[in-house]
């Protein structure tokens, strides 16, 4: 078995004829022709391309990010490629790939070990072009200002702006859930003095926030000037939807007090308390906690079930459960699964709750223990999801070999965290904020590298880290 991390890998310039900023990470490769097959990674910049060519052999083409092109000289035409793509090239047939001036694409490359000694026939005597500066600004600014109009700002001045007046947004989504605006909404749309009147607001209050609402795309606005919610907005934002997000919402909106003294948090490394702040209705202990995190549980429950396959196992324990939303989607991921989920007690009895919406009584099983000392050794998989990050370096850590001391040789354990390499939002960037200004137990996002040494060290052998939404990862590991 080999197991590379690609990030660990040299990034080479392609120096072949007429290449213009392409880079290639050779990802399996070795000298003596052991593997069966090659794997590489190539990063088009924008402007980038690898010119018409052909090779003695097929090979494949899978698109990680971004967009492309795939032009074929001999049909004069070209494919639009974007994520997800998987493109075949049979042997001999000219190809070459292209990305435009607001375009980036990573590709992985498969291709057969056992090659003619002709690597490549390229059709383009041109000298290849690579400019650093080129590639370092083009990263910089994730696009090009080709496309600006005379006169406006670059491409990252808007997105500067976008982030310094971001707390309109998502301040203007919370007071809306608040008044029931998208209740409201979605009982019967109407003008803003309509709506305004519903909800007891001044015509202004109401013209305002609706407008802020529409610019976000929240709700929609006819030629009449009649609002109505968005289909995002009817699906997660009217509390009586089934994936309603407004819970969730509320709990965002009772660090706003607190993060206006974020820089104090920083500079102490400690949570800030702010008179008052327990007082709102978001706040109330586990329970409350664990009930306004199941929204985003949900977000990320289907993900790890389709991504991460229990196959095999018979017995998960699910160590900090919270709402059971995990539990509840690897149960029914894998129906012959038996879970026992372990939380504080008084999660538990909102848990068993949720368990028995689901059904899934009869398999998952909720009790209340502390997860640093209590054993399970008839598990065969644990399941740590969003907990480790919650908690200091070293606890984490005591955490994790507490677990490989009672887990069964040969046996399981899957860390589902905001894994911030693996991520395709900022959020996961981001969320350490949260637990400065919140968390007491000293918690931060470890990443995918951190958490794989842990477990290396508590002496587990762990396996690729995979993405499994755009907001988390799964750090797998096995006891030997």
């Amino acid at each position: 078995m080999k197991i590379v991390n690609a990030k660990d890998v040299p990034t080479d310039i392609v120096r072949e004829p007429g290449a213009k900023q392409v880079v290639i990470r050779r990802v399996i490769d070795t000298p003596d022709g052991a593997d069966r097959f090659l794997m590489s990674i190539f990063e088009l910049a924008p402007n980038g391309a690898t010119p018409p060519h052909h090779h003695e052999w097929e090979h494949e083409i899978y698109v990680l990010s971004g967009s492309l092109r795939v032009e074929l000289p001999a049909e004069n035409r070209a494919y639009a490629l974007r994520k997800g793509d998987v493109v075949f090239i049979p042997r001999g047939e000219p190809h070459g790939l292209a990305t435009g001036p607001d375009e980036r694409a990573e590709l992985l490359l498969v291709a057969p070990a056992e090659r003619p000694p002709t690597r490549s026939v390229f059709l383009s005597d041109e000298p290849y072009e690579f400019d650093e500066r080129l590639t370092e600004a083009a990263a910089r600014d994730n696009g090009s200002d080709a496309d600006v109009t005379a006169g406006w700002p670059s491409q990252e001045t808007v997105r500067l702006h976008r982030l310094m007046f971001g707390y309109l947004s998502s301040k203007a989504l919370f007071s809306a859930v608040e008044l029931g605006l998208f209740d409201a909404l979605e009982e019967r749309p109407g003008t803003a003095t309509e709506v305004g009147e519903r909800l007891g607001l001044p015509d202004r209050s109401a013209r305002m926030l609706l407008t802020a609402l529409h610019g976000e795309r929240l709700v929609d606005r006819d030629e009449r000037g009649v609002f109505r919610n968005a289909p995002v907005a009817s699906r997660h934002l009217v509390s009586t939807a089934p994936e309603y997000l407004g819970d969730l919402a509320a709990h965002q909106d009772s660090h706003f007090g607190r993060f206006a003294h974020l820089t104090k948090a920083l500079r102490d490394n400690a949570p800030i308390r702010v008179d008052g702040d327990r007082d709102h209705p978001a706040f109330g202990g586990p329970v409350r906690f664990a009930q306004v995190t199941r929204a985003a549980s949900l977000m990320m429950a289907g993900g790890l079930a389709e991504h991460t396959s229990l196959k095999g196992h018979s017995h998960l324990v699910d160590l900090g459960c919270g709402s059971c939303a995990y539990s509840i989607a690897l149960a029914r991921a894998n129906p012959d699964l038996r879970v026992t989920a372990v939380d504080r007690p008084a999660v538990c009895d909102m848990a068993r709750e949720n368990v028995e919406r689901a059904g899934l009584s009869d398999r998952i099983t909720v009790v209340p223990g502390d997860i640093f000392t209590d054993t399970f050794p008839d598990g065969d998989v644990v399941l740590l999801s969003n907990v480790v990050e919650g908690f200091d370096p070293q606890r984490a850590q005591d955490l994790i070999g507490h677990v490989h001391g009672w887990l069964p040789r040969g046996g399981e354990i899957v860390v589902h965290a905001h894994m911030w390499e693996h991520a395709e939002t900022p959020f996961p960037y981001q969320i350490g904020l949260i637990l400065v200004v919140n968390n007491t137990m000293g918690g931060e996002p470890y990443g995918a590298e951190v958490t794989r040494s842990w477990l290396e060290q508590a002496g587990f052998r762990p396996q690729p880290t995979v993405a499994t939404s755009p907001i988390s990862a799964v750090a797998r590991a096995v006891k030997e």
